[in-house]
């Protein structure tokens, strides 16, 4: 008989936000049917503490890369944790799977060539292609607001855009983010975070979807997610040059390097008559979570408890 009581975890405090990845490990509690289980962890740290205790060590661990910690400003004060970690998840961990081009060559760099590319993706049938935008052409970004974001590009490209909307949509990560969406230009507003529900009628109201991303410093070795979201409802792109966005193969995706570049393009773009009109993507198979879901499953060696329950 399997031991379902729950456990109560005790969250420590938020007071540093870099050591509370560390501190916060040894509050995380397993049942003790853990070991006879396949597992997948995202956070090298949990990862590395299962694999560490044979008590709870999972039948099978598959490590899911979303980011690379080794440079994500977010994890720079505990190093001293996480490369130990990545040193035993990589030597250790059944299955490696890294969601881009950046977490792939993190794998590869402690050993794990067998590591497989399954990039992100989004459920295409969540949006519509529809358009219920209105007045200037307006410029949206959907995400999380921080050190990734090249906000020296963002304030020159609406100053150079002054007859354009900017819509900026996502969670504030830092002080300099916090700081900078209150002193928005009058073409620029924040709308704070969207609930995942709302996200597809949000998307409705754009006329371009932008990815102003920092280049080398300041990426963390992901794939964005609003690539694929944005194409899903027929936005087209606009993006700084971050690994994966041309490797994906998805179309109306541009790519400019300078603020210059990024107002020249808006401004050709709303010179059109026809700016509103969208050009639907047929997302590819392997780039929704359907797709990533069945991938992950079959690593697991879990395929037959699909539909166990009776319904087939």
């Amino acid at each position: 008989m399997q031991d379902n009581r729950r456990s109560v975890i005790a969250v420590p405090p938020l007071r540093d936000r870099q050591r509370w990845w560390v501190r916060s490990v040894r509050h995380y509690e397993f049942p003790r049917q853990s070991a006879a289980l396949p597992a997948i962890a995202w956070n090298p740290l949990v990862a590395a503490k299962l694999l560490a205790d044979d008590s709870i060590r999972p039948r099978l661990l598959t490590v899911d890369l979303l980011d690379d910690w080794t440079i994500h400003p977010a994890f720079g004060g505990i190093q001293s944790s996480v490369r130990p970690a990545y040193e035993r998840i990589f030597g250790e961990a059944d299955n490696v799977v890294a969601n881009a081009e950046g977490t792939l060559d993190l794998a590869r760099r402690f050993g794990r060539d067998d590591a497989i590319l399954i990039p992100n993706g989004c459920d295409p049938e969540r949006f519509s292609t529809t358009s219920i935008a209105t007045g200037p052409l307006t410029v949206g970004y959907l995400g999380k607001i921080g050190s990734r974001l090249h906000f020296d590009l963002i304030a020159e490209v609406m100053s150079l855009c002054q007859d354009c909307d900017f819509v900026f949509a996502g969670p504030t990560m830092d002080r300099r983010a916090r700081s900078f969406m209150r002193s928005l230009p009058s073409n620029a507003v924040h709308v704070g975070d969207v609930p995942y529900p709302r996200v597809p009628e949000f998307l409705q109201r754009l006329d371009i979807g932008w990815i102003p991303h920092r280049v080398g410093e300041g990426e963390v070795g992901g794939d964005a997610i609003k690539l694929y979201e944005y194409r899903a409802c027929g936005l087209p792109v606009l993006s700084t040059p971050i690994s994966g966005v041309a490797e994906r193969g998805l179309r109306d995706v541009t790519i400019r390097d300078s603020a210059r570049q990024h107002a020249d393009w808006i401004h050709e773009r709303a010179s059109q008559s026809t700016f509103r009109i969208r050009r639907a993507e047929d997302i590819p198979a392997g780039l929704t979570w359907k797709s990533k879901a069945q991938v992950m499953l079959d690593l697991l060696d879990i395929h037959d408890y699909v539909g166990s329950s009776g319904d087939g």
